[in-house]
């Protein structure tokens, strides 16, 4: 099971994803979709991202969500998308 944390800052939020399965294809690609703006969580949230960096390293990924000015982004919203994305790549992987 991955195991994550979210930081809310100003306009951004930190995500900090640990797991060894990491390198799941699926997973990195779920997240690229977000990036691209093409999510597939369950909320709306996504439509009040600015942008989205994406670091990876050894069993930890680092999402990086910045909010469009003006706006914030709920972070239990964050928390359930996160649960989703992770859940499905699980049961795919």
């Amino acid at each position: 099971m991955k195991k994550y944390k979210i930081e809310k800052k100003e306009q951004e939020i930190a995500i900090e994803i640990e797991g060894s399965e990491l390198k799941n294809t699926e997973l990195q690609e779920a997240f690229q979709r977000c990036q691209e703006g093409s999510c597939g969580c369950p909320t709306d949230e996504y439509d009040k991202l600015d942008s989205m960096q994406i670091e990876h390293g050894v069993d930890r990924l680092a999402l990086h969500l910045k909010v469009k000015p003006g706006l914030s982004i709920d972070q239990a919203a964050v928390a359930a998308c996160l649960d989703h994305t992770l859940k499905k790549s699980e049961d795919n992987g």
